[in-house]
């Protein structure tokens, strides 16, 4: 049997079974990872990307909605409300809507400038949110041919604190923790009273109550020049009139959890509980992680102004909002929340165009 010597291969070649060598696997390995880190890095990329996407819609979906009811009563603001604004209780609007000490009207526009804060007890700041209020005439009462028009009030009893209708079943149109204005030739711009009470056929009229000592503390019976009794009392040359208004107040509330995030709030003052029982104010909440509020105020006259005078109040024409809000989670990846700006610009056409009282 005859053996046969192998054949080497001559340097350079080498048969189609050989492998890779060495170099050749490092090199490949290097290109693979090159390119799986890239795909990588695209692929983080739209991570991060949908998960702005998806925290920013989620932050700022509520506060569009807030916005958008805002907007609603900014435009309503000073509907058949007379611009110098009606007469609250003495300090009234000092404690409860941090106006400067000696206001007493409330005007369609109430500006409330850095009132209301936002703590964050893990960096230990604080930041101050604005707030504003809005009036106006509620047009859904005591609606008679198609119009909204005000209570005739006859007479009132300050002993029992009635304003006396001047019809018959006139009461009805009045709910319990009604907020309304009471006008009067002695009074054109009216007082702000809470319905405490009615009574229905009571004699030849029907009666509204407004008692004092009411949840709000606006309603006044003694002698002082604001009150309902110096309104209506002695007996005015003419009927007095009562009509319903709708005041809210927007503001940040912190939600206490330290982190100095709030709630955007519409306070809208007056109502009554689940209970039934007369009420100050409800709180409605329309968005929540917000962490700032500012708003600036342009002036009839032109003028710019985060904190218009009380003397001003009646002359805003415009009024610009900034609400930031934070995001319920943080970006896995960073460590840190998402945060976004909405900014909404409205105008108080009912103020610029309207001829008021």
């Amino acid at each position: 049997m005859q053996i046969q010597s192998l054949e080497r291969f001559p340097a350079g070649q080498r048969s189609s079974e050989s492998g890779f060598t060495t170099i050749e696997m490092f090199v490949a390995m290097m290109l693979f990872a090159i390119v799986l880190g890239s795909v990588y890095g695209l692929l983080e990329v739209g991570r991060t990307a949908r998960f702005n996407a998806m925290e920013s819609n989620e932050a700022a979906q509520d506060v569009r909605v807030g916005l958008n009811t805002m907007a609603k009563d900014v435009l309503n603001a000073g509907v058949n409300y007379p611009y110098a604004g009606s007469l609250l209780r003495t300090s009234w609007l000092t404690s409860n809507l941090s106006v400067a000490a000696g206001a007493t009207n409330l005007t369609p526009v109430i500006p409330g400038n850095q009132v209301n804060t936002l703590t964050n007890t893990q960096t230990s700041t604080v930041t101050r949110t604005d707030q504003i209020t809005l009036t106006s005439t509620d047009n859904t009462f005591h609606v008679t041919g198609g119009l909204s028009t005000p209570l005739n009030i006859s007479s009132m009893s300050t002993s029992r604190s009635w304003l006396t209708c001047s019809s018959a079943n006139d009461a009805d149109f009045c709910n319990l923790g009604d907020v309304i204005a009471v006008f009067s030739p002695n009074n054109g711009n009216g007082v702000v009273a809470l319905v405490t009470g009615k009574a229905t056929n009571v004699a030849a009229n029907d009666t509204v109550v407004v008692a004092a000592s009411d949840p709000m503390g606006v309603n006044d019976l003694s002698l002082t020049p604001s009150n309902m009794v110096n309104t209506l009392t002695p007996p005015v040359t003419g009927a007095g009139a009562a009509q319903r208004i709708s005041m809210v107040t927007y503001l940040v509330v912190d939600d206490g959890s330290g982190q100095g995030i709030g709630t955007l709030m519409r306070r809208v003052w007056g109502g009554v509980n689940s209970s039934g029982a007369v009420q100050r104010y409800l709180d409605q909440p329309l968005a929540f992680d917000v962490t700032a509020m500012t708003i600036q105020y342009y002036l009839q006259n032109g003028s710019i102004s985060a904190n218009p005078a009380v003397t001003d109040f009646h002359n805003i024409r415009q009024l610009t909002i900034n609400i930031t809000v934070r995001s319920p989670r943080r970006d896995p990846k960073t460590g840190m929340y998402f945060t976004e700006t909405l900014t909404s610009t409205f105008n108080t056409r009912n103020l610029g165009f309207e001829t008021n009282g």
